[in-house]
């Protein structure tokens, strides 16, 4: 993705879409209140998360480099940023689906 940092972003703007439509599912389905709240919240992390993460895809590794140092690895800012993601997604799901169900 180095050679290409607009395929990073995009790829940073389609995995904002799980986190948005969750969002949209908790502020339809789900009361007001601190669930409803906390989903939408852990939804803008997550986006927030993912598009950072696409943003930083341009320090990957060309196809076939291999980093030379794992201490100075270019991976660990989009690594970190995906693992963010990734966490605040499945706080969401479960902050709208305790939600849901409580509805």
């Amino acid at each position: 993705m180095r050679d290409r940092p607009e395929a990073g972003l995009l790829a940073g703007a389609l995995a904002c879409l799980p986190p948005a439509m969750l969002g949209w599912v908790g502020m339809t389905f789900v009361a007001p209140g601190l669930l409803r709240t906390g989903g939408a919240l852990a939804g803008a992390v997550a986006c927030c998360a993912f598009l950072a993460m696409g943003a930083t895809a341009r320090g990957l590794p060309l196809a076939g480099e291999v980093p030379t140092c794992w201490i100075n690895r270019t991976t660990a800012p989009y690594d970190r940023w995906s693992w963010t993601g990734a966490g605040a997604v499945a706080v969401q799901i479960v902050l709208v689906s305790l939600g849901v169900a409580a509805a």
